[in-house]
């Protein structure tokens, strides 16, 4: 019986998503596998994903708009069993300690690093803790842009990291379709 509920839900989670999907203004037609099997996700027709941008980088797959002129960009980055989280297990999960550890890492990328607001609107990842910070940058070439960083902590022990970066004129005008892409994640591993 439960390996029939097992193989069942990810089909019912996609048939809500599809039904969902329909009513929201941008189409997210494209999906996404990780390699890994570890998630899957959906993103608008048109876009171009690249798996691991550069062999330097933690990212696993960052998505652009190709025909943005912003430099809009949502990366992600899921790390199984992440020795760098702030809990050992025993006590309640506070994503917020794990976002800024994460977020002081980044720092030194950048000439101007401000964080602008934290954690409202709450967002989801597959129903797991999440906590949410948007980040005001300046880069040491004189770019600058803002940066929605969503990390959700899956089954206690792996961070699961959305990034969507783009101009701060454009920021909230896509926002939304960040937020779509968010909410169709689906956690497999």
């Amino acid at each position: 019986m439960m390996s029939r509920i097992t193989t069942l839900l990810p089909a019912i989670l996609l048939g809500s998503f599809v039904f969902l999907q329909s009513a929201c203004a941008q189409e997210l037609a494209g999906s996404y596998n990780d390699p890994e099997g570890r998630f899957m996700m959906f993103y608008p027709a048109g876009w171009k994903f690249k798996e691991r941008p550069d062999m330097f980088s933690s990212t696993d797959v960052a998505f652009i708009d190709p025909n943005s002129t912003n430099p809009l960009k949502i990366s992600i980055t899921y790390t199984i069993n992440n020795k760098m989280l702030n809990h050992t297990g025993n006590e309640k999960i506070i994503p917020e300690k794990d976002l800024i550890t994460i977020e002081n890492q980044q720092k030194p990328a950048f000439e101007q690093y401000y964080i602008l607001k934290k954690g409202s609107p709450k967002y989801s990842i597959y129903g797991v803790p999440t906590a949410s910070h948007i980040i005001d940058y300046t880069t040491y070439s004189g770019e600058s842009g803002r940066i929605l960083n969503v990390l959700g902590i899956v089954n206690g022990n792996s961070s699961f990291l959305l990034s969507y970066t783009n101009s701060k004129e454009a920021f909230y005008k896509t926002l939304p379709i960040a937020v779509q892409m968010l909410n169709s994640i689906l956690i497999l591993k």
